[in-house]
Order: structure tokens, then sequence, then C-alpha cells
């Protein structure tokens, strides 16, 4: 599971308010063309795409993703899982403990009780089940916190 920069990195490398706003255009229709979205910069298309792969090479552009309507759902079942974990976990230990697992379409470290939480989709919820325990089979994780999505509003 790769894993974006975090919000602060981000900001920590150079990037100008073409940039950003190349980015809000991306995180709304990240299919746009480079025509497009140069129009509505008032740039050229040759600047966008070159903008675009400089974002990607620097790390703060890695990938792209396709979002569906609510009344689409998920595919299968999804979940939100909280993971708890024993003593002080850091944030490379809890990347390779949930990189091997497929289901894990989203993880966050986060502050509160639990360490991290995550976004899970399966096919079924007996897909779910076993990822969630492959995860609490880790000697670092005392325990999860599963709660299944009924339907995204």
């Amino acid at each position: 599971m790769k894993q974006p920069p975090s919000v602060g990195s981000l900001y920590d490398q150079h990037m100008d308010a073409l940039d950003e706003k190349l980015l809000n255009f991306l995180r709304q229709d990240g299919r746009a063309s480079s025509a497009s979205i140069a129009r509505k910069l008032g740039v050229a298309a040759s600047a966008v795409k070159r903008r675009i792969e400089s974002l990607k090479a620097r790390g703060i552009i890695t990938g792209f993703t396709v979002v569906t309507s609510s009344s689409q759902g998920p595919i299968g079942t999804e979940a939100l899982v909280e993971v708890f974990c024993r003593g002080n976990v850091s944030t490379d230990e809890l990347r390779s403990l949930l990189a091997a697992s497929p289901t894990v379409v989203f993880a966050a470290s986060i502050a509160g009780a639990a360490d991290a939480v995550l976004l899970m989709q399966a096919d079924s919820v007996g897909a779910i089940s076993a990822a969630v325990e492959a995860i609490r089979s880790s000697p670092r994780v005392e325990r999860t916190r599963t709660s299944v999505v009924f339907e995204r509003l």
C-alpha cells in the first residue's frame, strides 16, 4: 500500500499557487484533460502536463483513483477499522503491518485512543473478517474495532 505524503510534507516541498490550483482541479476530477485544466488556469496544456509530471516525480501526486457516486456504493463490503497497538508503534511499523492486506484501501495514523484507522473493501463480510484477523495476528496489535458500512451518505 503506497502511502501519500502527509499534509505537512506536501508544504515542505516547493509548490506555488499554480501547483495548488492544479492539485485542486485534479482532486475534483483526476481524469480531466490537460487542455481543460489549462483553460481554467489560463496556461498552456503543455505547462499543465509538465507540472503534473513534476508533482508525480516529487511524490506529491502518488496516483489517481476512481470515486463512484454514493448511489453506486462500494463494490462488495466496506468497513472502517480502528487499530489499537501495544506500546508505541512507529508509522513505518504500521505501514509494514498494513501493506500486506489488499483489502486496505486507505490507512491513517490518528490521535486518540486508536493508533490507526483503516478503510477496508472486499467482496464479503467474511473477507473483511479474515483480513482483520490477519492484522490482529500481529504481536504489535492489541485489538481492533470494526464498523461495517451500511451505506455511504
